[in-house]
C-alpha cells in the first residue's frame, strides 16, 4: 500500500512538473489530469490557473475542476468566471457547471444576476447549463422563490428553446 501511494504521489508531482509546456493542448491535458485528483495541491493549481492563465480553454477546466472545492476562493474565482467577458463565455458555462456540482445557495445571487442580466448574450447551451444549475441550488424556502421566477420568466422568451428548457 505505501509502494501504491509514493508511486501516486510521485506521479502527481511529476504531472504538476510537467505544466509548462510551450503546447496548450498538452496543457490542458495535463490541467485535466490534475483536475481529476482530489488533493489540495490540485486546488491551489486549479485557483491559480483561473485567476491567471490567458487561455479560455484552460481557465474553463480549471473552474469545472474547481466544483470539487467548495469555500472562499473557489466561490471568488466562480463569482469572476461569472462576470468574464471571453469570446464565447466559456469561462461562463464552465462556472455554470462547477455550481451546479457545488450545490451551494451561497452562489445563487450572482447566478441568478448572471442569468438575468447575459440571457440575450449567452448561448441556448449555455443558458440550459445556468438554469439548471439555478434548479440545483435553489432546493430551500429561501432561495426557491427568486429562481421559480426567473424560470417563469422565460416561458415566454422569443427563442423557442429556452422556453422548453425553462420547462424542464
Amino acid at each position: 500500500v505505501v509502494a501504491t501511494l509514493t508511486a501516486a504521489w510521485n506521479g502527481f508531482k511529476a504531472l504538476v512538473a510537467s505544466r509548462q509546456q510551450p503546447d496548450a493542448r498538452v496543457r490542458h491535458k495535463v490541467l485535466q489530469m490534475i483536475g481529476r485528483s482530489y488533493r489540495p495541491e490540485s486546488r491551489e493549481i486549479l485557483l491559480d490557473v483561473a485567476a491567471n492563465d490567458a487561455n479560455p480553454a484552460l481557465v474553463s477546466s480549471a473552474l469545472r475542476a474547481l466544483g470539487k472545492y467548495n469555500g472562499p476562493e473557489t466561490h471568488e474565482a466562480l463569482r469572476r468566471a461569472l462576470a468574464s467577458t471571453y469570446f464565447g463565455n466559456e469561462p461562463v458555462g464552465a462556472a455554470f457547471q462547477a455550481i451546479e456540482r457545488l450545490r451551494d445557495p451561497a452562489l445563487q445571487p450572482d447566478l441568478l444576476r448572471t442569468l438575468t442580466s447575459r440571457r440575450d448574450e449567452l448561448r441556448v447551451g449555455e443558458l440550459r447549463i445556468g438554469l439548471r444549475a439555478l434548479a440545483a441550488i435553489s432546493q430551500d424556502d429561501k432561495t426557491r422563490g427568486a429562481a421559480y421566477d426567473l424560470l417563469a420568466s422565460f416561458l415566454n422568451h422569443p427563442r423557442e428553446q429556452l422556453q422548453v428548457i425553462a420547462v424542464r
